[in-house]
Order: C-alpha cells, then sequence, then structure tokens
C-alpha cells in the first residue's frame, strides 16, 4: 500500500470517526425521529470506516459505486472474525425500513445505536490496523 494509499484510508476513518463522535447520546425515552437521524449518522460512519478498513485489508468490490455497508462488513468478517455483522446488519435494516419506507425505528432497540457502532468500529480498527478509532486520521 502506497502512503497516499494509506493517508487516504486514514483520512476515511478520521471523517468516519467526526461523524460518530459528533453525535449526542439518547435514552430510552427518545423519540423515534432522533432515534432514526442517530441510526442514519451511525450507518453513515460506520461505512465510512468500514470501507476504509476493507481497502486496506487489499478487498476489491466489482462496482465501486454499488457496494454498500454489508459487502465492506462481510469482507472484514471474512478475514477477521469480529462478530460485528449481526449488529450492522440490524443497523442496516433499520436504516432501510426508515429512509425507503417510512417506517420508524424500535427506539428501546437502537437509541444507542451510535455508541454500539463506535465500539464496533473501535474493535474493528484495532484488528485490522493496531489502533483505535480514535488514533485513524492525521
Amino acid at each position: 500500500m502506497s502512503a497516499s494509499t494509506s493517508q487516504q484510508i486514514l483520512s476515511r476513518i478520521a471523517i468516519g470517526n467526526y461523524l460518530i463522535s459528533s453525535a449526542g447520546s439518547l435514552t430510552p425515552n427518545a423519540d423515534p425521529l432522533s432515534v432514526a437521524q442517530a441510526i442514519l449518522l451511525a450507518h453513515d460512519a460506520s461505512e465510512l470506516v468500514l470501507a476504509a478498513l476493507a481497502s486496506s485489508m487489499g478487498a476489491t468490490f466489482k462496482d465501486k459505486h454499488k457496494t454498500f455497508l454489508m459487502d465492506y462488513v462481510n469482507s472484514i468478517e471474512e478475514k477477521k472474525h469480529l462478530g460485528i455483522k449481526l449488529f450492522f446488519n440490524e443497523l442496516n435494516e433499520a436504516r432501510v425500513a426508515f429512509k425507503h419506507f417510512g417506517i420508524p425505528p424500535n427506539v428501546l432497540h437502537f437509541y444507542d445505536c451510535v455508541v454500539k457502532a463506535r465500539n464496533h468500529l473501535d474493535e474493528a480498527c484495532r484488528a485490522c490496523l493496531g489502533q483505535s478509532l480514535g488514533r485513524g486520521g492525521p
């Protein structure tokens, strides 16, 4: 991996970390719209970080314009077996339900999705890069 590629990967991780770190925390009493917003943010931040990690591991995808969150998760899971697939699959399904069908999320299940996503992303960064999520950028 070239130095510029490595820097690009770290920059993408730093952007994802910034997004997920900027989110406020919610409680089980949060309203469904706030939880839906958290799901969208957690999904976008996760996709940035996981795409960068998959790239750092040499993953290639047929069409980079049609590669999705679960493609990155599956690629990482094939090599690292982190046990993150279930969480990201549920997050993805909640995002699709809200974004594409207007179905509000289950607040009690997803109010802490940002915290859970951040923890899983940190675990993935440690496994793939040997450093925490917060240390992924310049």
